[in-house]
């Protein structure tokens, strides 16, 4: 498949490559980077790969978050552009109790989450059928003031004003939500004694 890409004057391109990989029962599923990288027709070579030092994320939460822009007409103006996506966003929540919950995200697309530096995990309730992530209570300790969560948002973040822009902590599971096929085309999976038809 082709992406184009306008290049200006820089001279190192960037590819985030998201981690899909699973096992898939022999299956034959590629995912990421499956063929060569080629601008103007030259292929690209001597590639840097690394991966995203995730710890840093929770060391500097302060540099992370939805920041507001400089004030206009004495207002606080908010914007965030989807066409940047992958975005991080941070935010706080007051700890009030230690119990077993549910991260709901509504509005958000597709990405990963953590709560207090724990990987919730994926989550693509545009797609379904989960619409929330299990939170284990003991993430969340009764200890701490406030607990923090950081969403790594792949496709765009419901954030077009700060009302938008939130997450959610539910004491019910959303697991069998609406599917919506990434192809547009809708097939059901059945278990019969056991197998999927």
């Amino acid at each position: 498949q082709t992406a184009f890409l306008i290049i200006g004057n820089e001279l190192q391109l960037d590819i985030l490559v998201e981690n899909m990989g699973r096992a898939n029962g022999g299956i034959a599923d590629p995912k990421g980077i499956i063929g060569n990288v080629t601008i103007n027709g030259a292929v690209l070579v001597n590639w840097k790969i690394y991966p995203i030092n995730l710890d840093n994320l929770f060391s500097a939460s302060d540099a992370l978050g939805y920041l507001p822009k400089p004030e206009k007409n004495g207002k606080k103006v908010f914007t965030t552009d989807n066409s940047f996506a992958p975005t991080l966003f941070y935010g706080e929540f007051p700890v009030n109790s230690s119990y077993d919950t549910f991260l709901h995200l509504p509005g958000w697309s597709k990405g990963q989450a953590f709560v207090n530096g724990f990987n919730l995990g994926r989550y693509w309730p545009v797609i379904g059928p989960q619409v929330t992530l299990f939170v284990p209570a003991n993430v969340i300790s009764l200890k701490q003031k406030t607990a923090s969560v950081v969403i790594l948002e792949l496709d765009g973040a419901p954030c077009e004003s700060p009302e938008t822009c939130f997450v959610e902590f539910v004491t019910t599971p959303i697991l069998n939500g609406i599917v919506h096929p990434i192809d547009g085309e809708f097939s059901v999976n059945t278990v019969k004694d056991g197998k999927f038809h």
